[in-house]
C-alpha cells in the first residue's frame, strides 16, 4: 500500500516543485507534455504536474492506464509516448524504467522524467548542480573503461565487461532531447555485457534488498558465473532471495542487469526503514558512495538483452570499485576529486 494525503488540496503544495523541475528540464511554452499515470498513482502528482504545465504555457494532457492488466508497450500508447516533447512518468510500477514505452519516446528525441517517490524525498533531493557534476564526471570515466571490478572486506570480488555499453549519469533532470532520468536521483550506472560477470558478491549487514524493502540482517554470499547468480548462501535473507528469484521461473531473473554507484550526499540510508508504507527507494539507490548492482530486466534505458518481469536491486555500502586499473572508490569513499 502506498500512502498519500486524502485532502484534495495537497496538490497545491506540489505545484511549485513540479514547475521548478519542468523549468530545469527546459520544458518550454508550446511544447507537449504527457502526464502518464496508472490507477495507483497518487492523485496529487498528476494534478500538480498539470497545474505547473499550464502555468508554463505547455500543452499538457494526462493518460491513466489500469494496473490490473499488463501494460501494452505497442500501439496507441506507444504512439503517444513517441509523439510528445516530454513525458512525466508517474505510474506506480516499481521497474517501469525497463518498459519499452521509454524506448518509443527516447528514439524520437523525447525526454522522459520518471517520478515515483514520496513528497518528502522529492523535496529533500531536489535537483542540485553538484549532483549533476558528479554524475556526469562518473559517466565520463565509465564510458572509457573496459572492466569494472568490485571488492569488499567481506569477500566480494566481482568483475564484468562494460566496454561500449550504455552508461547513464542520472541527476534528476531530463533536460535534453533523448534523455531519461529519475527524479530524484544521483547515480552513475552501466548495463554491462549480460554474460560477462564472474565472481562473488557478498551482501553485508545493513546492505539493502530493495524489492523486499529489507535491510540485510546476516551476510549473503552470491556466486555469479557468466552473468548469472548460480548459488545463494546465507541465513534468512538468502532463503528469502531464493524464494523471490525462483518465483519468476525465469533464468533471466538471475542475470546481471546494471551496476554502478550513488553520488547523492543528501540521501538518507535509513529512510526506507522509517517509512515502510511509502515505497521510497531512491535514498538507497542514490546514496553517496554506495555500490548498486541489479539483476533481471535491463531493456529500454540500458538497451539490454534481459527481457524479464523480475528486477532486483542491491544497494551496498563499504565496497571498493575499480575501472580497469583506476580505483575510484575504497570502502565507500570516493578517491577521484571529480566524484567527491
Amino acid at each position: 500500500m502506498k500512502k498519500f494525503p486524502l485532502n484534495y488540496s495537497a496538490s497545491t503544495e506540489l505545484i511549485p516543485l513540479f514547475k521548478r523541475s519542468f523549468e530545469l528540464c527546459n520544458l518550454r511554452a508550446g511544447e507537449t507534455l504527457l502526464i502518464y499515470c496508472d490507477t495507483h498513482t497518487s492523485p496529487h502528482y498528476p494534478a500538480a504536474a498539470l497545474g505547473a504545465a499550464i502555468d508554463l504555457g505547455v500543452e499538457a494532457f494526462q493518460v491513466t492506464v489500469p494496473t490490473t492488466v499488463p501494460e501494452n508497450d505497442k500501439g496507441v500508447i506507444a504512439d503517444i509516448w513517441a509523439s510528445v516533447d516530454m513525458v512525466i512518468d508517474l505510474v506506480s510500477t516499481v521497474a517501469h524504467a525497463y518498459s519499452l514505452l521509454n524506448a518509443a519516446a527516447l528514439e524520437n528525441g523525447g525526454r522522459v522524467l520518471r517520478c515515483g517517490q514520496p513528497q518528502d524525498v522529492l523535496m529533500r533531493l531536489a535537483p542540485d548542480p553538484v549532483i549533476r557534476r558528479r554524475a556526469l564526471a562518473g559517466a565520463d570515466l565509465l564510458r572509457v573503461a573496459e572492466t569494472m571490478r568490485v571488492t569488499s572486506a567481506m569477500g566480494t570480488d566481482l568483475s564484468c565487461n562494460v566496454k561500449d555499453r550504455v552508461v547513464l549519469g542520472l541527476y534528476s533532470l531530463a533536460d535534453e532531447p533523448g534523455r531519461w532520468d529519475n527524479w530524484p536521483s544521483g547515480m552513475v550506472t552501466v548495463g554491462p555485457d549480460e554474460y560477462s560477470a564472474n565472481g562473488t558478491l557478498v551482501l553485508d549487514v545493513n546492505d539493502v534488498i530493495l524489492r523486499l524493502g529489507r535491510y540485510v540482517t546476516s551476510p549473503v554470499k552470491m556466486t555469479i558465473r557468466d552473468g548469472l547468480i548460480v548459488k545463494i548462501d546465507g541465513g534468512l535473507d538468502a532463503r528469502l532471495l531464493e524464494d523471490w528469484f525462483s518465483a519468476f521461473n525465469d533464468e533471466t531473473a538471475y542475470r546481471i542487469a546494471h551496476i554502478g554507484w550513488g553520488c547523492e550526499h543528501r540521501a538518507d540510508w535509513n529512510r526506507m526503514g522509517a517509512y515502510l508504507m511509502e515505497g521510497a527507494v531512491q535514498d538507497q539507490e542514490a546514496f553517496y558512495g554506495n555500490m548498486q548492482i541489479a539483476f533481471g530486466a535491463n531493456t529500454a534505458i540500458f538497451e539490454g538483452q534481459n527481457v524479464s518481469k523480475a528486477h532486483m536491486d542491491f544497494p551496498c555500502r563499504n565496497k571498493s570499485i575499480w575501472l580497469d586499473d583506476l580505483q575510484v572508490m575504497e570502502a565507500g569513499q570516493f578517491l577521484i576529486p571529480e566524484l567527491q
